[in-house]
């Protein structure tokens, strides 16, 4: 058995175990006997695997152009010639990984490069750390953000977020679901409490249209979230309190949303402000008043 160790400057673990395998190629093909027709490569690096030997566009491209010089000499000299690549999931009780991992550690050479990877990841790394710091100020994050009540999970700027796998491919129902989980949505409250012009009763005829009345009280809308009055009841008397003082799922809030297309928007606001002055006016039977029964009433009862 031969092992060598060898400096890839600071590096991602994928780009380290790119350099590895296209190193570990070119000393095995250097002097194969010519008996030799298969060779093995084995890593716990899955993506490492499937781009040593696949020469295509991506990270860590040079490494796999080198593998690929490396072999095809050997594997065109004959037809029985294979090379089988192996996937051993790292630290999982196999012998050999933990051999090869500790004289890995052993021979490590810090060098002053850095690849661009590394250098990516760890200004990725430094921007999480100030988010996550941010996200739990009241002042970054606002008194009426839902996220301070909710099961809301750690920041992410990738598919992985929350918002973007939920509503990514929609720049309106994206808008829509930021305003009413940060509470800076159009609605009676906002305009109260900025001092806006323009109606701030809720329709149904609460005082203040806030974003409690809409989420708990107002029967307007369509609410899968709601539990049944017997089932609120029975919370309200026993140990688990009432449910307004329960987390709130994010993925209620996005199901509360695209069932009520138009709740929370400007138009709504809009639509409302003018349905008033038509009644006000005794224009019973406009356009206004029959849109708002549309997208209240007649919905909800043709939902249900």
């Amino acid at each position: 058995v031969r092992r060598g160790h060898f400096g890839c400057g600071k590096a991602t673990p994928y780009d380290a175990e790119m350099a590895a395998l296209a190193r570990g190629l070119n000393e095995v093909v250097r002097d194969l006997p010519g008996s030799v027709t298969d060779i093995h490569v084995f890593a716990d690096n899955q993506a490492a695997l499937l781009s040593i030997l696949a020469a295509g566009q991506g990270p860590a491209q040079g490494l796999s152009v080198a593998a690929c010089q490396s072999v095809r000499p050997w594997l065109t000299a004959s037809p029985a010639h294979h090379v089988h690549v192996w996937w051993c999931p790292g630290h999982r009780g196999v012998y050999w990984n933990g051999v090869v991992d500790k004289a890995a550690g052993l021979g490590a050479e810090l060098l002053d490069e850095v690849s661009f990877a590394y250098a990516r990841q760890c200004i990725t790394a430094d921007a999480y750390k100030v988010w996550r710091a941010d996200i739990h100020r009241l002042p970054y994050r606002g008194r009426n953000n839902l996220m301070q009540v909710s099961d809301f999970e750690r920041c992410k700027h990738t598919s992985a977020n929350w918002f973007l796998r939920t509503a990514g491919r929609s720049t309106t129902y994206m808008a829509r679901l930021i305003r009413f989980a940060s509470g800076h949505f159009p609605h009676g409250a906002f305009r109260e409490r900025f001092n806006f012009e323009g109606n701030r009763r809720c329709w149904c005829g609460a005082d203040v249209e806030t974003r409690d009345h809409i989420w708990f009280d107002c029967d307007l809308w369509i609410k899968k979230h709601k539990p049944p009055d017997a089932e609120i009841e029975r919370m309200r008397w026993g140990e688990r309190g009432d449910w307004r003082e329960t987390p709130i799922a994010l993925d209620d809030v996005a199901e509360f949303l695209r069932l009520n297309p138009i709740v929370g928007t400007f138009t709504w606001l809009e639509l409302v402000d003018q349905a008033l002055g038509d009644r006000a006016r005794g224009e019973d039977d406009s356009l206004a008043l029959l849109k708002v029964d549309l997208h209240t009433v007649r919905r909800k009862a043709a939902y249900e």
